[in-house]
């Protein structure tokens, strides 16, 4: 007895040594910024030099699937992901990942964090499977190849620790997904080291888990299939069985990703879908939909594609309080694809999640069915009695798919006539349209000049050169007709001058 207290005193001792041992953080080269292409003479509704009309930066160069940032409680940002190859993590910190490829072995749970959201370094692994594995011991796909891979971790700070939710890609007995987990960090800190809440097998079937606490400090557990349910206070299994969260109406999109915020006292349920899986006439893209709800079960509505392209993301709050989605892209209209990136994000008091705006929507003269008399499309014509909108114009349903468009002032009718004045300090030497217009008929003047004219519907924004002579230096108008010919009309205009090579943000 004498000698076991002194053995355990140096037990605790060295376990608590252990957990204290300071983690080699490397810094990550910062991307290289994108090359603005155009200066914006009239700004369209949709920023030509945003990434895919996004106010989207890439955060690091690396491959990373699944993204997700947290704010710690020491001010650090957070971001762990799904590794998916050996590029994932600098050699000094991760030497021995020469074999990963994500979608079937990976090396565990690589983490980054940064004070700015800008600047990022790694300390390699959280979680690996060669030194901490416990359930997750992998098995062979029907075609006998071997799968052992953590997928869509997610890193939380919750109840003054971290907490790692994640699932693995392999099968169990049963043909599923084997399941999901959670892990605690025995020091207190983000780059653990990390214990399994429930160590002798998965917290639930299935994959892609999330955390999320309530204001009143009650913690739920989500997963795929719109699954939920409340954790026990100390998070060491669930409180309830899971169920699913209510929709209004019962419409369940193919959904993956699920995330819960709360956000100006309303529940804001996120996931990740692809238009083309309920409609295969839409285009293939990999978005982020979302809906709002008073209660944390629901039912919330309206379920909407509120983020393009940002599939699979969790919204977090930054030091000030600003709101920001992740994004890593994974579809063809993706300004960028399989590497991380954040996008500013708006939430307003209905629970409605859209990209934040780098500049106020452009204001355009605007007349309706009844054609207007006289030359509406020369400089010197009387357009005080036409009615004032915001761009772009058309129909919501357009914004629920393919690539990002921004209609503000509604327009459902037949025709349109569009009018904008603009002053220019200089001549211009490379001037373009920049525009899209969809579901009709388009013809457009500059200075009583006709510039452009389509029947045909561009599948994203083009630029359209035009000649050297056709704006002035001072006053200009730019006019517009639209005749609608199909659903989902859309039109957004804007003009361009190339910028000088080379010249970024």
């Amino acid at each position: 007895m004498k000698l076991a207290l002194p053995l355990l005193a140096f037990l605790a001792l060295t376990s608590a040594a252990e957990s204290a041992v300071e983690s080699k953080w490397v810094p990550v080269p910062k991307p290289t910024p994108p090359p603005v292409s155009w200066k914006v003479l009239l700004p369209a509704a949709r920023d030509v030099n945003a990434l895919g009309g996004l106010p989207l930066r890439k955060l690091i160069d690396v491959p990373l699937r699944d993204p997700q940032i947290t704010r710690g409680g020491d001010g650090y940002y957070y971001m762990i992901g799904t590794e998916m190859d050996k590029n994932t993590l600098p050699a000094e910190v991760a030497p021995n990942n020469e074999k990963v490829s994500g979608w079937e072995v990976n090396g565990g749970i690589p983490l980054w964090r940064s004070k700015d959201l800008i600047n990022w370094e790694t300390m390699g692994y959280a979680w690996t499977f060669e030194k901490d594995t416990t359930w997750q011991k992998g098995a062979p796909n029907k075609e006998g190849k071997f799968r052992r891979a953590i997928w869509a971790p997610e890193i939380h700070f919750i109840k003054g620790n971290y907490w790692i939710a994640y699932s693995v890609n392999f099968l169990n007995a049963q043909g599923k997904y084997a399941g999901t987990g959670l892990l605690r960090s025995t020091s207190g800190k983000a780059e653990g080291p990390y214990v399994d809440t429930k160590p002798d097998g998965p917290l639930t079937p299935d994959i892609d888990a999330s955390l999320f606490e309530d204001t009143d400090g009650k913690v739920y557990f989500l997963y795929q299939g719109y699954q939920i349910a409340r954790m026990k206070d100390d998070m060491t299994d669930l409180a309830e069985p899971p169920r699913k969260v209510e929709l209004k109406g019962g419409k369940y999109l193919w959904a993956e990703g699920i995330s819960l915020i709360k956000a100006n006292g309303r529940y804001i349920l996120g996931h990740a879908s692809v238009p083309f899986f309920n409609d295969p006439a839409l285009p293939e893209t990999y978005d982020c939909f979302s809906a709002a709800s008073d209660s944390i079960y629901g039912p919330y509505e309206p379920m909407k594609r509120t983020l393009p392209h940002c599939g699979h993301n969790n919204f977090f709050k930054d030091g000030e309080g600003n709101w920001w989605s992740t994004y890593f892209g994974t579809d063809p209209f993706a300004p960028f694809t399989i590497r991380p990136g954040v996008v500013p994000v708006e939430i307003d008091k209905t629970g409605c999640v859209s990209p934040k705006r780098s500049y106020p929507r452009p204001a355009w003269k605007y007349a309706e069915e009844k054609r207007p008399e006289g030359k509406w499309m020369n400089a010197d014509y009387d357009d005080s009695g036409w009615k004032q909108g915001e761009a772009a114009f058309g129909e919501q349903a357009i914004s629920q798919s393919g690539p990002v468009t921004l209609p503000a002032t509604q327009w459902k009718g037949r025709f349109l006539w569009l009018r904008r004045a603009f002053e220019l300090d200089k001549p211009v030497s490379n001037p373009a349209l920049f525009l899209r217009h969809c579901g009709l008929n388009i013809r457009i003047w500059i200075n009583g000049k006709e510039v452009y004219s389509s029947k045909q519907s561009p599948n994203d924004y083009i630029t359209i050169p035009l000649p050297n002579t056709i704006l002035n230096a001072g006053p200009n108008v730019i006019a517009v007709e639209c005749m609608n010919a199909a659903p989902n009309r859309y039109v957004d205009i804007g003009l361009v001058e190339s910028a000088p090579p080379g010249t970024t943000p």
